[in-house]
């Protein structure tokens, strides 16, 4: 499995390393866990880029943050906040 940053500081980072890991998902070098794993450790890491905030805090009900979207795409968002949802149901 490639590595990825776990800390980004910018969508841009971010928006990149999530577009290695959907093209490694298609292409079966990385398995739904290891997607899964990488999106939560995002998730616990780095939430004012992946999610929509509100003062640092998750907004509810829970969305990909809209400047993210711009640059990965609504599929790639699809599959991202999938994959965290089912790690959290785990």
């Amino acid at each position: 499995m490639a590595n990825f940053l776990m800390y980004h500081t910018s969508y841009s980072t971010l928006a990149q390393d999530i577009k290695n890991l959907i093209a490694g998902y298609n292409a079966k070098e990385i398995s739904e866990k290891q997607l899964q794993e990488v999106v939560l450790g995002w998730s616990d890491a780095c939430p004012n880029f992946l999610f929509d905030t509100e003062d640092g805090k998750k907004k509810e009900p829970l969305a990909i943050s809209p400047g993210l979207l711009r640059h990965i795409g609504k599929k790639r968002g699809v599959v991202i906040f999938k994959a965290y949802e089912d790690a959290r149901t785990q």
